[in-house]
């Protein structure tokens, strides 16, 4: 990681970086926007299809709803799964680490080699007495089910053993001059001449046969801003062209060698110390799941960190976070600072936790591992409505993340979650909800927008709104009615926050999709899952508690004790009284699937 930068933001630079965003964030009213809405529109427009396909349903005594047609996009879901890694490791010390966080019940999607893994910057080999066997750590992370990135830059330091033969060959650009950098001096290597990248992809290909997963691919590129062209095989080229060429020949090449589910991880927006400009690193296309740092491990350094996601959203990056707690600093986090960046963090899409300094959560006591645990846990459960958006939204040129409330830190996160993140000690945030009704995560208190509200949050809760109407599709691994089978796709719990009618497209990355919509109509709740092999729970939120409810084709379904005889049934339903809550197994669906839940 770079240590280029030191020192806390000015305070000046934060705020006038937070005022340079209200020209680029959307309108507290302006709902039309989104990938969503379309949705929304193609339910009305197909509800008179729907109501003629009732008919056919009581004349057959049977169903069946089309399956969807959704393509996967262009990354992988693991990406949105948790991401750790530690500042400077060992093949022993990532095992531990990763090792840890599983015994902590914590779950673990990715974890990142940061530098220094190799014999120098950059040979692609492996340093020997800290990795011993890369293979066997590569294997032994996959099957815990987690995913290897190495970090890597685009040059060739001048001490490193191949420095020479590059050299040599002409396969740096500016005829091998060299520049200083955060881990010494170094060339650039020349992506337009066809035999330096012979010569780079050979040694690369040394690291791919291992089977790693992709690629932090940091900034030493940035140094190209030294010269105000880049002198290569083909001639001069912009320094931005350069850094284009470096980034998507990490990507576009590794997805080639290895496959489709590999990715890099880059910077989307990096201010550095000048947070009003935010210039754009890594491309859009290939930066797929990307990060923002390095910040002070402060409060001014979390709202730096904030202003390159909203920088990111803006422009349209698809899959991005942040450093939580911070990379600066070789010190513990302040408590309350660092559950607060590991909640921000659960609601980016991609939720990352490393650096310098003490990162483990079980460090700072009970409590904060506690809190840690569920919204990391959280951010697990939101990963097909994270998915399923992203694919919309990128699709549509824009980014899932989306700074909403101008005047104060708010986004929303897809069409249905609205964030409001607390951005310094207290608890306290003044919530700007935009129209609508806007129900409290934790609490499920109802708040009506537009209006403006000044709240307080315990440590263990966070500024989470969901939009009334909504549907969320989720993986509730441990709250689940329905146990994953190894092999098959992770059945998804769809929690539905019901107001007049609703629907949503579930992506998948190696399916066609569900889709999933529901109406409400004189007491009748009316629930229609396409047809699809994968395993779907039901979960109605703020509700009273049905007469009856009935699935087509499989019938009436039969009422439950609990959750726990829910688990153990093959269908069925139950009511949670205290919660409010609904919850619907409701069989096979590979026919598509009618519920009717009657009041």
């Amino acid at each position: 990681m770079r240590r280029l930068i030191a020192g806390s933001l000015p305070f000046f630079l934060i705020l006038f970086g937070f005022l340079w965003l209200m020209a680029a964030c959307v309108d507290d009213d302006d709902s039309g926007s989104s990938p969503g809405q379309a949705q929304a529109d193609d339910d009305d427009d197909n509800e008179t299809a729907d109501d003629d396909d009732d008919d056919d349903d009581d004349d057959n005594d049977s169903v069946v709803v089309p399956p969807a047609n959704h393509p996967a996009p262009e990354w992988p879901e693991w990406v949105l799964r948790p991401w750790v890694w530690e500042d400077e490791s060992t093949q022993e010390s990532a095992l531990n680490y990763v090792q840890d966080y599983l015994a902590n019940d914590i779950p673990v999607g990715a974890i990142i080699v940061d530098s220094p893994w190799e014999t120098g910057y950059n040979t692609f080999d492996f340093e020997p007495t800290a990795f011993p066997d890369p293979q066997e750590m590569v294997d032994t992370f996959h099957d815990l089910g987690v995913r290897v990135m190495l970090w890597i830059t685009p040059n060739v330091n001048v001490d490193s053993p191949n420095y020479q033969e590059g050299l040599d060959n002409g396969y740096y650009v500016q005829n091998g001059a060299t520049y200083e950098w955060w881990k010494g001096e170094g060339s650039l290597i020349d992506y337009n001449n066809p035999d330096a990248m012979d010569w780079w992809h050979g040694m690369m290909n040394n690291v791919l046969d291992l089977g790693i997963d992709g690629w932090k691919c940091d900034g030493s590129e940035y140094q190209v801003y030294l010269w105000l062209s880049v002198d290569t095989f083909t001639g001069a080229i912009s320094p931005k062209e350069y850094q284009n060429l470096y980034y998507r020949d990490f990507f576009y090449y590794t997805r080639q060698y290895l496959g489709k589910d590999r990715v890099i991880t880059a910077r989307p927006v990096d201010s550095y110390m000048v947070p009003f400009w935010g210039p754009s690193f890594a491309p859009r296309d290939a930066n797929l799941a990307g990060w923002v740092g390095d910040q002070d491990p402060t409060w001014l350094g979390m709202n730096a960190a904030l202003i390159n996601l909203y920088f990111s959203g803006e422009r349209g990056y698809v899959n991005f976070g942040g450093d939580i707690g911070g990379y600066r600093s070789d010190e513990m986090r302040d408590p309350e600072l660092f559950v607060r960046w590991a909640q921000l963090g659960a609601m980016c899409p991609i939720m990352e936790n490393g650096g310098g300094g003490e990162h483990r959560p079980w460090m700072y006591g009970e409590e904060v591992l506690g809190i840690y645990r569920d919204f990391a846990k959280l951010h697990y459960a939101l990963i097909p409505y994270l998915y399923s958006q992203g694919a919309e939204y990128f699709a549509a040129g824009l980014s899932v993340y989306r700074p909403l409330a101008k005047f104060e830190w708010s986004h929303m996160l897809g069409d249905e979650i609205l964030v409001a993140p607390i951005t310094a000690a207290g608890g306290e945030k003044e919530v700007t909800f935009p129209a609508g009704i806007w129900i409290d995560y934790f609490t499920r208190e109802e708040y009506v927008g537009p209006s403006v509200q000044t709240l307080t949050f315990p440590l263990a809760r966070y500024p989470i709104f969901i939009r009334q109407g909504a549907i969320i599709p989720q993986y509730l691994r441990d709250a689940g009615v329905i146990d994953p089978t190894a092999g098959e796709p992770e059945p998804i719990t769809a929690t539905i926050y019901p107001g007049a009618q609703g629907g949503f497209k579930v992506y998948e990355e190696n399916g066609t999709g569900a889709d999933i919509a529901y109406q409400v109509d004189e007491g009748q709740l009316e629930i229609r899952l396409s047809a699809t092999a994968r395993d779907y729970a039901f979960r109605l939120i703020n509700a009273t508690e049905p007469v009856e409810i009935t699935v087509l084709p499989h019938g009436e379904l039969t009422r439950v004790a609990d959750l726990a005889a829910l688990k153990a049934a093959a269908s069925g339903w139950t009511f949670l009284e205290n919660e409010g809550e609904i919850w619907i197994k409701p069989g096979n669906a590979d026919q598509g699937l009618i519920i009717n839940v009657q009041d």
